[in-house]
């Protein structure tokens, strides 16, 4: 009987487990996603305005004016002073002002279409 027991705790162990990391492998992929995909619209976005951009570019100047937790909730959820904050951003990171407010709305506008 003990055995029983020992056996059917350590197969639910096994299961949480198992629930915890697919759960959490998937959050991961899907970040990763929206990540890229972030990062893939403002190359296409900017690349008349800086030949030079890249996908970290995109990952740098979002995670450093709305913190380390980008997320789509999160760029639903931009306020004016949101793309206040990310225009100076992409100023400082570019160091040029040729990125307007405009193209940053389209970057996140274009993002979130491939999340809904």
């Amino acid at each position: 009987m003990l055995e029983a027991l020992c056996g059917t705790i350590v197969f639910r162990i096994h299961e949480c487990a198992k629930s915890y990391f697919d759960h959490h492998t998937i959050v991961k992929k899907n970040m990763s996603d929206f990540l890229n995909t972030l990062g893939r619209e403002f190359c296409n976005q900017l690349q008349y305005v800086d030949d030079d951009v890249c996908n970290q570019d995109a990952y740098e100047i979002f995670s450093n004016a709305l913190g380390p937790r980008l997320a789509v909730e999160r760029l639903q959820a931009l306020t004016d002073e949101d793309y206040d904050r990310l225009a100076s951003a992409c100023a400082k990171h570019l160091e040029h002002n040729r990125v307007s407010l405009d193209h940053l709305r389209l970057v996140v506008q274009l993002t979130l279409e491939h999340w809904r």
